[in-house]
């Protein structure tokens, strides 16, 4: 009858350490399975030279790059894949993070 009890305790203590690993197992598995969160940046905005605003963006949150006085932006970045432009003739096209449009050529006879 000792030896019953016994192995009905042993089986008891398996059993119960079992569905702790399963248990646990389970849940480290949901937790690596999601993805990182994202985080939101702040909506404070800095004032360019030129008067314009920028906000920030990207992973680490960082203010967006002012616009060149030198350029003269047409489009936002989503509508330069789309959209066709001339620029005028001391004028040349660009593209970067802001958008695009014409940026007036350097005189490299000064040099």
């Amino acid at each position: 009858m000792n030896n019953q009890k016994g192995l009905a305790l042993i089986v008891i203590i398996l059993i119960a350490v079992g569905i702790l690993v399963l248990g646990g197992g389970a849940y480290l598995w949901q937790k690596l399975e999601q993805p990182p969160s994202k985080k939101g940046c702040t909506t404070e905005a800095k004032i360019c030279p030129d008067g314009t605003a920028v906000g920030r963006t990207g992973p680490s949150c960082e203010f967006t790059a002012c616009p060149s006085a030198d350029k003269n932006y047409l489009y936002k970045s989503q509508e330069c894949a789309v959209v066709k432009y001339k620029c005028d003739d001391d004028y040349k096209p660009f593209n970067d993070e802001l958008g695009c449009g014409c940026e007036k050529v350097k005189d490299q006879t000064a040099d």
